[in-house]
């Protein structure tokens, strides 16, 4: 196979990727079919199997390529130094700038929770390491078990910076500014941090108290 070949088949492969990247995103795994992709990729069907093999593989690619983004960000933060604030402060902005790079991700993962198709075990792969990262956070206090868990932080902070990127459509009527611009995100931004800030101040404030692992 000759130089020229091998890139155009690249490219062709890259462009059917792309495509059912973005399909998936926006209409879930069951809303797509492999014409579908090949209709948007401007490709004919028989291109798209021949390099994805099918609809099962093509999907786990698209996933794999998210994972992949997630781990090499994950690698790149420098999230050990400095005070739980600032700790969290940086995992936050490293998220939020992921999402702002990968913003068919969140529609993705929508789809993922309704699909017909058993795709948990891939979720708890993306998942996995933020858990990891929120206890190793804050493994000096303690807070294996109960409100104060790190599990608790994960959910709250990731749901946080995930629906303002799924719900983006529907919130552009009620913004004076598209959410996605780069006003509204460091915008946003700011208030994560205020998030941050204020879960940090009520943490500590609370593991100081006896009752800290109980509900008032």
């Amino acid at each position: 196979m000759s130089t020229d070949t091998i890139q155009v088949n690249r490219k062709t492969a890259d462009r059917i990727l792309d495509a059912a990247d973005k399909l998936f995103g926006q209409l879930g795994y069951d809303g797509v079919s492999m014409n579908a992709v090949a209709m948007e990729a401007e490709v004919n069907k028989a291109s798209v199997f021949y390099h994805y093999g099918n609809k099962d593989q093509l999907f786990e690619r698209v996933l794999e390529n998210y994972f992949a983004a997630h781990r090499n960000m994950i690698e790149g933060t420098d999230y050990h130094n400095g005070s739980l604030r600032e700790r969290f402060h940086t995992m936050v902005d490293a998220y939020l700038n992921f999402m702002v790079d990968n913003n068919r991700y969140p529609g993705l993962l929508q789809g993922l929770l309704h699909s017909s198709a058993n795709y948990i075990s891939f979720m708890q792969r993306s998942i996995g390491p933020f858990i990891d990262w929120t206890k190793e956070a804050l493994k000096d206090l303690d807070l294996d078990e109960g409100y104060l868990a790190p599990r608790h932080f994960y959910v709250t902070l990731s749901a946080a910076i995930l629906n303002y990127f799924t719900y983006t459509p529907a919130l552009e009527a009620f913004w004076d500014k598209s959410p996605q611009s780069p006003e509204a995100l460091e915008e946003r931004r700011e208030h994560l941090h205020f998030v941050v800030d204020s879960l940090v101040d009520g943490l500590l404030n609370r593991v100081k108290q006896p009752s800290a692992h109980k509900p008032d």
